[in-house]
């Protein structure tokens, strides 16, 4: 039976569209997955805007500095979770609890400062970067590297400085 061209070309260009994540060792497609995703630089921006919303609340930091702080945080767990899934089907799991848990935090902490308020924020907050330091472990231990989470230099290595 021969196919008509017409079935036959999307299907083809369907084929290619599979990425690079989805073939080769777990290593690999970890690997790919993360260099792909810039994911070391998502977990350093997380990271830093964790502290700086732990910051502007412990110190007393201006209102304004305080919810611009939890605004970046927010902006960046969706920013993060744009990059989902990974390749493990666990560490997706893990991930997406840490960057809802982020999300949440930097709404909250953006509309209302009050002490309640910063209590919650500060739990899930917690909860997230354990998550994240979890779930980044594991991304290292898969793919055979040590993850590297600045966002200051991006060293030849994979993940924006993976």
């Amino acid at each position: 039976m021969v196919l008509p061209a017409t079935l036959l070309v999307p299907a083809i260009l369907l084929a290619g569209c599979a990425g690079a994540e989805d073939s080769g060792t777990p290593a690999q497609r970890m690997r790919t997955w993360a260099d792909g995703t810039s994911f070391g630089a998502s977990v350093g921006s997380l990271k830093g805007d964790s502290a700086a919303v732990a910051a502007g609340y412990r110190d007393g930091r201006a209102l304004s500095g305080l919810a611009s702080a939890c605004n970046a945080l927010a902006l960046d767990s969706q920013d993060a979770n744009d990059s989902l899934p990974s390749p493990d089907e666990a560490i997706t799991q893990q991930l997406a609890s840490a960057y809802q848990l982020y999300y949440e935090a930097g709404t909250a902490c953006y509309s209302d400062q009050s002490a309640a308020t910063m209590r919650k924020v500060t739990a899930q907050r917690e909860h997230a970067d354990r998550l994240l330091v979890e779930a980044t472990a594991s991304v290292g231990r898969i793919a055979g590297i040590v993850v590297s989470t600045t966002t200051t230099e991006t060293p030849a290595t994979v993940g924006g400085g993976i």
